[in-house]
């Protein structure tokens, strides 16, 4: 008689691993999140997970082991290996929306990530966002509602297309010319200019549009205006602020958080990526190319990739 197989036995629903694994099923599953985000978020917690496992000697971690000061800890050991704050952010991040997942599922009874302050590795403030920072927070999809889906659309125009605040508030629902995929502002001196819509943006907006139209009939009330106030009228500039600041403190720790942050990071993004530098200074605005080369600091590294490549006499 031949011997039966014996098949893999799983670890407990109340190991850590299996709750990962649950995790990242949720968020890709019911959540949306993409396949980038998914990788990342699985890599910051399988890091957390083998911390935990050799700070313990064990060959398993249990949920239970989970608490506020493993959290620290891990923390800590990620500044010590001198790793960027961007990724210590996101692993922060990571750990936060695990933490409220299993606080939903009834798996633990309070958040021990909620609240924890980041250590600080120095008092410089960012002069732009990371570009992993962005995606972390875009790929998170909006709740269905109508604050949720105008912040969205208000985030996705400023880094979508490098508008001012000014700008962005002076939008009414015509400036948006679909069949073109544009939209009309009017900058500073009164001089208008055509910024073109990425997809994402384009979807922002489409899906804001979709419920702006019963917002205003709620509130009876028959505005031009693309961004309203909570009276329907024009969205207010401190308004915007507040909602730009409120956003991106998820991703990053800086004390200063506003839009400007996200023009800047839009042209420097564009450029990094090959974007020609007076293509970017039509996109902003700037009337002298001199004011886009000081706002925008291209990394040490393009510019050393760009010699290479461009001076016959670099090698």
């Amino acid at each position: 008689m031949k011997p039966s197989k014996t098949n893999k036995i799983s670890p407990p629903k109340d190991h850590l691993a299996e709750r990962i694994k649950a995790f990242l099923l949720h968020i890709g599953l019911e959540r949306g999140y993409s396949e980038r985000t998914l990788l990342a978020y699985g890599q910051d917690l399988q890091e957390f997970h083998d911390f935990l496992m050799e700070q313990q000697g064990k060959k398993s971690v249990r949920i239970s082991q989970v608490d506020r000061l493993a959290i620290r800890h891990f923390l800590t050991f990620l500044i010590r290996k001198r790793m960027s704050k961007a990724t210590i952010r996101r692993r922060a991040a990571a750990l936060r929306s695990f933490c409220r997942y299993l606080v939903s599922v009834e798996v633990l009874s309070s958040n021990p990530a909620a609240g924890i302050d980041i250590p600080k590795m120095d008092q410089k403030l960012p002069s732009l966002l990371a570009e992993e920072d962005l995606t972390l927070l875009f790929d998170e999809p909006p709740e269905p509602t109508y604050r949720a889906l105008r912040d969205r659309a208000i985030l996705e125009l400023f880094y979508g297309t490098g508008i001012r605040l000014a700008e962005l508030i002076g939008m009414d629902v015509n400036s948006i010319r679909w069949g073109e995929d544009v939209i009309y502002v009017m900058g500073k001196g009164r001089k208008g200019r055509i910024l073109p819509l990425g997809e994402k943006t384009k979807t922002a907006l489409r899906q804001y549009l979709s419920v702006r139209k019963e917002e205003l009939h709620t509130m009876s009330r028959n505005s031009q205006a693309l961004f309203l106030s909570r009276h329907g009228d024009r969205i207010p500039r401190r308004t915007v602020q507040q909602i730009v600041e409120r956003t991106l403190q998820k991703v990053c720790q800086a004390s200063s958080l506003s839009p400007h942050l996200l023009r800047h990071s839009f042209a420097t993004h564009m450029l990094d990526h090959g974007a020609d530098l007076r293509a970017v200074k039509e996109l902003l605005g700037h009337q002298d190319l001199s004011t886009t080369q000081i706002y925008t600091h291209v990394s040490v590294e393009r510019l050393h990739a760009i010699y290479q490549q461009a001076h016959p006499r670099a090698e």
